[in-house]
């Protein structure tokens, strides 16, 4: 409830979002790189694995800063890609697309809504020396962090996130794995 004519009107309540969308399918990548490796092979080297098709040409590469994931043209252009909601060292990134992007018109992205997709970094412990110890997994949404979060990829954003988690896994030597939700 909201009471404007008094001075100590209670706090709004955090309401869940609620949402018709449900989480499909769970795409990973293990590796046996040490966790510090695959992260810097997400975010150091983007430029080597990002997917062609979502750059506008050939001959342009991918950039990620502290605040923004962008793309520099053969001409010099610099074109912002996405906004970078999160970025915790060796934990998570979480990227918003801009609407009119390739990656913004993939995801879907609308004037009105903040799409954004958590690529979300976890240390194993190998069972044996060969075991993997590393496993990145991307998710719709922003990642809070919560033991109980679900995870996962939305129907509509599977495709791109395949795409993306498809390019990183080559590029590592790894397979992108699919777990049915």
């Amino acid at each position: 409830m909201h009471y404007p004519m008094f001075s100590h009107a209670p706090e709004p309540v955090d309401q869940p979002q609620q949402t018709n969308e449900e989480r499909t399918v769970a795409l990973y990548v293990e590796s046996t790189l040490e966790p510090h490796e695959s992260w810097a092979a997400l975010t150091e080297y983007i430029h080597l694995w990002w997917p062609r098709q979502l750059l506008q040409s050939e001959e342009s590469h991918i950039d990620l800063s502290t605040e923004l994931l962008l793309e520099e043209t053969a001409d010099g252009d610099i074109i912002p890609v996405a906004r970078v909601v999160q970025h915790e060292n060796e934990d998570v990134l979480t990227i918003a697309p801009y609407q009119g992007t390739r990656l913004g018109r993939l995801m879907g992205v609308a004037e009105e809504s903040e799409e954004s997709l958590s690529i979300i970094l976890d240390a194993l412990a190998p069972e044996t020396a060969e075991g993997p110890l590393s496993l990145l997994e991307i998710s719709s949404g922003t990642y809070a962090g919560r033991e109980d979060e679900e995870l996962g990829i939305y129907e509509e954003q599977e495709e791109i996130a395949e795409l993306l988690m498809g390019a990183y896994a080559r590029f590592i030597g790894a397979e992108l794995q699919r777990e049915e939700l």
